[in-house]
């Protein structure tokens, strides 16, 4: 059986009540599913209910002005991945998706990232702004399934012959030039 980790940050909101339902979904479609996210968080009970075991990371906080809890959040993950052996590590929200994916470099754990909104954007500081779009950049790694690869080779050859307008031609090759297709 498949084994995940699924890490989280806010302790509220969408990005919670979406990992509760994957973590719970994951598991009816035979995977073993672990959450790893704040000291308290809305979700919790539910998770419990369903059986699924959570790590509770007390220095996973909101916000970027602690870096001292961040780099403890850090190590919490790696020990955390290492101990596990998980076949993947699915990272959400930016805190969590950054912090997760350097936790699982060391560690050879796969990880893949959905962001549902970039925390450099909108109504955050300077710092903010500045320092956490090189740091997505730098942890960004194209991925592609070998499905996904096919559908773009179609996709390529509906273009050529013509059945594709401008628009969706110009997104398909830069897809698929980003992805390697």
């Amino acid at each position: 059986m498949p084994r995940a980790l699924i890490a989280f940050e806010p302790p509220d909101g969408g990005v919670p009540e979406h990992v509760c339902e994957l973590a719970l979904g994951l598991r009816e479609h035979g995977w073993e599913v672990e959450v790893a996210g704040p000291a308290e968080a809305s979700i919790y009970s539910r998770l419990d209910a369903g059986s699924v075991p959570v790590h509770r990371i007390g220095r996973l906080r909101r916000g970027f002005s602690r870096p001292w809890d961040d780099a403890l959040a850090l190590v919490a993950l790696v020990k955390l991945l290492r101990r596990g052996r998980y076949d993947l590590a699915h990272c959400h929200a930016s805190k969590a998706g950054m912090l997760g994916r350097l936790a699982a470099l060391p560690t050879g754990t796969p990880s893949v990232y959905t962001p549902h909104a970039f925390g450099f954007v909108g109504d955050v500081g300077a710092v903010r702004r500045v320092l956490v779009p090189p740091i997505e950049r730098l942890l960004a790694r194209p991925s592609i399934s070998d499905t996904l690869r096919e559908e773009l080779v179609d996709f390529k050859r509906a273009i050529a012959d013509g059945t594709f307008d401008d628009m969706d031609a110009r997104y398909v090759r830069a897809l698929a030039k980003r992805l390697g297709a």
